[in-house]
């Protein structure tokens, strides 16, 4: 795998060709772009992580993890192509609520919430599989 230049806290911020990670990862998931889903998965080292360095030049959700992202959106080729490159379906994620209130939550609430039977069962496959990460606080 070549080596990805620039870098936030230890990982990656930028691809071989100068772009920045964290928008592309919405412009594969939002936009639908699966070209650029399968480079991402390729190039990107972890999958579970979010540059958010570059949080600031993007207008929508760059701090939110890859998977968080494709669930929210329900995109369902993003959650299976993320879940089969290693994404911890039990990595809670912080995002930013209405009204600029801080909320947190695992992929599997997320994807209740959504409604979408598809991608619920993607997670609970997925679920077992990882143990939860430990609490930081």
């Amino acid at each position: 795998m070549q080596r990805l230049e620039g870098s936030y806290k230890g990982h990656p911020a930028l691809l071989p060709d100068g772009r920045i990670i964290a928008p592309l990862w919405e412009e594969a998931i939002i936009d639908g772009n699966d070209d650029l889903l399968y480079e991402l998965i390729e190039k990107v080292p972890d999958v579970n992580y979010v540059d958010l360095s570059s949080v600031t030049l993007s207008l929508r959700h760059s701090d939110e993890q890859p998977l968080i992202l494709a669930i929210r959106y329900e995109n369902l080729t993003a959650v299976s192509a993320l879940l089969a490159a290693g994404a911890n379906p039990n990595m809670r994620s912080e995002y930013q609520g209405p009204m600029d209130t801080a909320l947190s939550a695992y992929p599997l609430e997320i994807a209740m919430d959504t409604g979408n039977e598809k991608i619920i069962e993607l997670q609970k496959t997925q679920v077992r599989k990882y143990p939860v990460p430990a609490d930081d606080s």
